[in-house]
């Protein structure tokens, strides 16, 4: 026989006290709950030591109800996790798609006859004052979307701003290549004023839009974000999960579709960015181990920068290459790896928002030498021993 005395017990959950004794019409009240739609769930669970039930249960099928609540419950929490990642991704991939699209526009941009500013710190500054700004006003954009603010920091500003370019660029001027000879001093010189010039200017403009930022939350605090009911949460679900996708496979189309003469510069890129991010992403989760915060060293940050740049520097060496050369194909592959992999793999904006949140300590300036000087490294190891190694001819380039 079954004992009116079968008990629920019930878990415990940030909104209901573990001591809370549920009757059986509010239990038929949670059994109603969207809960894809919620961080968690109230999970029920048949036990003998829980809490007694208000009222008995009398029957053998309302019995049945409750102790099958777990599994629905459970189905429940897998399908909300299922569409929180599956929203993760997608706002990843779109907004590395439109940071590196801001990125080569404003590479275009900055690089004109005469300028007295290298273009790359055009890219750099706009990203670093994009994550200051995004910082400040992060309670503002959880309430607006919980992902969005990743989706600024993490997707757009990480796939704007690139820190394997800088050091590339770095090398370049302390090697003088491409460009003709002069004397070391001054090569010396050149690569050290685009260190600190860039770190200079990082630091400047994160901490610009950090504090315009805040100046406009101060004005904006009275007003009230409205919360979209149930329906529009399920509508602005559906609308994120098919953004990334849709830019993906727009990418594709415009690759397959599109005028060949933007293969090199442009599409290889897009449809490759994505990978990159997400690499990134998932390395950053290193941030959050022990091994990290112990030290307060951010490994996962400083693992994505130097596998982007060990990758930058032995894609750029191929590119000067009579192979590559000879097959324009293979020539726009290399440059869309360079861009949207490595560009998107690395990441400035996040480096130095891990430094503006240290200060000047010796665990921010050892995190900072240590990229710095690891970055060089593999410069050397896989661009300058190719290039000291061997008579350089001209860069592939792709057919316009």
């Amino acid at each position: 026989m079954i004992s009116q005395s079968t008990s629920l017990k019930l878990i415990d959950h940030p909104q209901v006290s573990s001591t809370s004794h549920l009757t059986t019409t509010q239990q038929d009240r949670t059994d109603r709950l969207d809960f894809p739609n919620q961080e968690s769930a109230v999970v029920l669970a048949a036990g003998e030591d829980a809490a007694t039930v208000s009222e008995p249960i009398k029957s053998v099928r309302e019995l049945r109800r409750v102790t099958e609540g777990v599994d629905r419950r459970d189905d429940c929490s897998l399908q909300f996790g299922f569409i929180r990642q599956a929203e993760t991704h997608s706002l990843l991939i779109f907004f590395a798609v439109w940071g590196l699209l801001t990125r080569l526009g404003l590479s275009a941009v900055g690089d004109f006859a005469g300028r007295s500013v290298f273009s790359l710190l055009l890219v750099q500054v706009v990203g670093c004052f994009t994550m200051g700004f995004s910082v400040a006003l992060k309670d503002r954009l959880d309430d607006l979307h919980p992902l969005l603010y990743l989706g600024l920091t993490t997707g757009y500003c990480g796939s704007v701003t690139t820190f394997s370019s800088w050091m590339i660029q770095v090398f370049q001027t302390f090697a003088r290549f491409p460009g003709p000879a002069r004397s070391k001093f001054y090569n010396f010189l050149d690569g050290f004023n685009q260190t600190y010039v860039t770190f200079g200017m990082c630091i400047f403009a994160l901490k610009s839009g950090f504090e315009l930022a805040t100046l406009l939350e101060q004005r904006m605090a009275r007003r009230r974000v409205n919360v979209p009911t149930l329906f529009w949460k399920r509508v602005l679900s559906a609308i994120i999960i098919s953004l990334g996708p849709a830019t993906w496979l727009g990418s594709i189309i415009l690759f397959v579709f599109g005028p060949s003469s933007w293969r090199g510069d442009l599409t290889y890129s897009m449809i490759i960015s994505p990978t990159g991010t997400l690499a990134r992403f998932y390395l950053g989760k290193i941030n959050l181990l022990n091994i990290s915060t112990r030290h307060g060293f951010p490994f996962g940050t400083f693992l994505a920068n130097s596998l982007a740049t060990g990758f930058l520097a032995a894609l750029t060496f191929l590119q000067y290459t009579s192979h590559s050369r000879k097959q324009p194909e293979l020539c726009g592959g290399l440059q869309g790896l360079k861009d949207g992999f490595c560009g998107c793999l690395s990441t400035i904006s996040t480096f130095f928002f891990e430094l503006f949140k240290a200060r000047l300590t010796s665990n921010s300036v050892r995190y900072f030498l240590a990229s710095w000087i690891v970055g060089q490294t593999l410069c050397v190891l896989f661009l300058g021993t190719y290039l000291w190694t061997h008579e350089l001819d001209e860069r592939c380039e792709f057919p316009k």
